[in-house]
């Protein structure tokens, strides 16, 4: 024969204290592209945040004046690519009728051509260099433009 017993449901009066120290899961330091103001901090700390999830709205108001320096600057290698192609066609015209002429013996001296063909050779040279200068303007506008759209000052690129 076994004993039973009757169970009872009883809240337990028994309190346990032990020293523990709270650790997040993960750390991650986060930096601005750029320095600016922060408007708003839209969490809190020990917030869980997610993959692309805007953290701080931040304004930079220098980015206006870097766009606009940016764009002058590209305004400017523009020109000089326009003129340098100019003088390119020009030469290069020069150096056709210099070439015609230069058939007929006696007309031109083969000094004056050997100069405007080096001449023509340079200015082949510089439109390369303004056409870089050009690009790398560009790629300075594209680079302000992207940093005002990710702070949300700007139009998408």
């Amino acid at each position: 024969m076994v004993a039973a017993a009757t169970v009872e449901s009883q809240k337990l009066d028994t309190t346990l204290a032990l020293p523990a120290q709270v650790a997040p899961y993960e750390i991650v330091d986060v930096y601005p592209k750029v320095t600016a103001f922060i408007e708003s901090i839209r969490v809190d700390r020990g917030s869980r945040v997610h993959a692309g999830e805007l953290i701080i709205h931040l304004s930079a108001p220098e980015l206006i004046a870097q766009r606009t320096q940016s764009e002058a600057g590209l305004h400017s290698a523009q020109a000089q690519l326009a003129g340098v192609q100019a003088k390119l066609a020009s030469d290069s015209g020069t150096l056709l009728h210099l070439t015609a002429a230069a058939k007929t013996p006696g007309v031109v001296a083969g000094n004056d051509l050997l100069v405007v063909e080096q001449t023509v050779a340079a200015d082949n040279a510089q439109v390369e260099a303004a056409s870089n200068n050009v690009q790398a303007a560009r790629d300075s506008v594209r680079g302000v433009t992207q940093l005002e759209y990710l702070l949300g000052n700007s139009r998408p690129i």
